[in-house]
């Protein structure tokens, strides 16, 4: 299960990544509760007469994209980051980290490059601020080219400043195999800052310094309980 989540957790990102022309508050919004989904994912219950699980999960998270033209107004590259940490009720520590670098020549309509990371963070990579007042992300990580094969290391030194109030937003949901008799069900409160991103991302060397764009810092607790679902009739 938890493959499973952290792979949509990915998949998201990467939906986001595509789009890069709209405001991200709730694409990023989708790509928190998913992948601290994953985070709090708990085990399948094998008992159904009691709960059977319980997880807990603080998190925190940052999230920013850079889009830019060369002065022929041709090559254009983008770049997006995301990362997001935790800690479970169990005092394990999670996180998930996804950044692409994508070139393309938008007068022909032909991609030049697309590299890709997907990984985690090592502790204290990701720092965040009390509050969402603002956070870092120092981390160097090897991202494969998809067109040529080609891999590179990569390191980004990023800041995030907030720019907004404090927005708070509550959800729930449920799932599991309520056939089989189980159910999980999930909350998630979670808290977001609108920030200003800045900072350095490197390639191979050579380091570019990135020019301020919109991004988001955010944080919350995510919950979930298995125990035994409602009674049904299950039909094949």
């Amino acid at each position: 299960m938890i493959k499973r989540i952290w792979g949509r957790a990915a998949a998201t990102a990467r939906a986001v990544a595509a789009h890069p022309s709209r405001r991200l508050a709730g694409s990023v919004a989708l790509v928190v509760i998913v992948a601290s989904g994953a985070l709090a994912s708990t085990a399948k219950a094998d008992n159904a007469d009691r709960i059977t699980a319980y997880q807990l999960v603080n998190w925190s998270a940052v999230t920013a994209e850079w889009v830019a033209l060369d002065e022929t107004g041709c090559i254009e590259t983008r770049r997006f980051v995301f990362a997001i940490e935790g800690v479970r009720s169990t005092a394990e520590w999670s996180s998930i980290f996804l950044a692409f670098i994508r070139v393309t020549d938008v007068c022909v309509g032909v991609q030049l490059a697309s590299f890709e990371a997907e990984g985690t963070l090592a502790p204290g990579e990701l720092s965040v601020t009390g509050g969402l007042m603002g956070a870092t992300l120092n981390k160097t990580f090897a991202a494969t080219d998809s067109v040529s094969g080609e891999i590179r290391d990569f390191t980004v030194n990023l800041t995030w400043a907030s720019t907004s109030e404090l927005d708070t937003h509550t959800s729930s949901g449920h799932g599991g195999q309520l056939c089989a008799g189980t159910m999980t069900v999930g909350n998630l409160l979670q808290h977001f800052r609108e920030a200003q991103a800045t900072g350095t991302i490197a390639v191979g060397g050579t380091s570019t310094t990135l020019d301020p764009t919109f991004g988001y810092i955010a944080d919350g607790t995510t919950t979930s309980v298995t125990g035994p679902s409602p009674e049904q009739v299950c039909t094949r």
